[in-house]
């Protein structure tokens, strides 16, 4: 099993220089391509305790709720919930992405995940880039452990 102190360096290690356009439209110089770190999504969600059935957010957080083989769902960014009769109304999920910028993704499935009747007890991502913080979300990284503001 990896360390909390052994993420924030394969974290490191996923982080590119550029000039990126993020998923909500802003601008970075730099992102982190977690994709780089599959080998370790299964250690990065069980690092995170999660204590709800999982629902991932399509890509990242899909494939991390994958990597557990657990029962699982999958909300995706064109609107569709799948939880092959796993997931009943009224209960309560864990909500997981790779990484978090603007909360969007989060408030995105949420509304998808309310039209089932899904109420989300937790948030949990690898990365936290936040600057604007409105949402509880628990995470294994944050922007300024990786030495960005």
């Amino acid at each position: 099993m990896i360390s909390q102190s052994d993420v924030v360096g394969i974290v490191k290690q996923c982080v590119k220089y550029g000039q990126f356009e993020l998923h909500s439209g802003k601008r970075s110089n730099w992102i982190c391509d977690l994709l780089e770190a599959k080998e370790f999504f299964k250690h990065f969600v069980y690092l995170l305790v999660p204590r709800h059935t999982l629902v991932g957010i399509e890509f990242g957080g899909a494939l991390l709720v994958a990597s557990t083989k657990t029962n699982y769902g999958i909300v995706r960014k064109d609107s569709n919930f799948y939880a092959p009769g796993l997931i009943k109304d009224g209960r309560i999920i864990t909500l997981v992405d790779d990484v978090v910028t603007t909360e969007d993704s989060f408030r995105h499935a949420e509304m998808i995940l309310n039209h089932y009747s899904i109420s989300v007890g937790e948030r949990l991502v690898v990365l936290d880039r936040r600057k604007e913080i409105t949402l509880p979300i628990r995470s294994l990284v944050t922007a300024q452990m990786l030495g960005f503001d």
